[in-house]
């Protein structure tokens, strides 16, 4: 057996300014340093550290990072491309009239002029399955979302999953590639 720890990055500038941030690359707040530093209380010490290449998630990294864990970085792991939404504000982006089928079709939805959900959730696993030992990933909402989504086969709760800044979604994978959900959305 298999534990994935999946950790969401620390509150970014950008998520405190309230945009939609996709592949936007920007630092941690002082909330999210602080929601970064209690993770390495309770995450392993011993298991290596995967992290998106964004600098929200590298700096939630490199903060739970301990002694001589190892950290490399993977482009998969980021957050989804939002296209023409990046550093938009949520209230404008609701305007979109694609916003409702972001809301009621995310399994078949595409960011305009972005990615496919499902492409996000396909990257995510290939990550994942190609893990042999217990790992660290640090990642994004809606990717880690996406993933979740992925490995139960329900897209309609998407938007209900509950993953805040700094929080750990664990999951366990069985030599046959099943999972099982353990913990989704904790903060310590």
């Amino acid at each position: 057996m298999t534990r994935i720890y999946i950790v969401r990055h620390g509150e970014s500038l950008g998520n405190a300014s309230g945009v939609m941030q996709g592949w936007l690359d920007t630092p941690l707040s002082e909330s999210g340093v602080d929601q970064a530093r209690r993770l390495i209380t309770v995450l392993p010490h011993d298991v290596d550290i995967l992290s998106s290449d964004l600098m929200r998630a590298q700096d939630t990294a490199r903060a739970v990072q301990v002694g001589t864990q190892t950290l490399h970085f993977d482009s998969r792991l980021r957050e989804a491309n939002v296209g023409l939404w990046q550093a938009q504000s949520k209230q404008d982006v609701q305007q979109d009239p694609a916003w409702t089928r972001y809301q009621t079709h995310p399994d078949t939805f595409a960011f305009p002029e972005g990615e496919r959900l499902l492409d996000v959730s396909e990257r995510m696993a290939q990550v994942v399955d190609a893990v042999a030992e217990d790992v660290i990933l640090v990642s994004h909402r809606l990717a880690i979302r996406t993933f979740l989504c992925r490995i139960t086969g329900n897209w309609s709760h998407l938007h209900d999953i509950p993953v805040p800044n700094g929080s750990i979604t664990r999951v366990t994978r069985n030599r046959n590639h099943g999972y099982s959900i353990e913990a989704v959305g904790w903060t310590p």
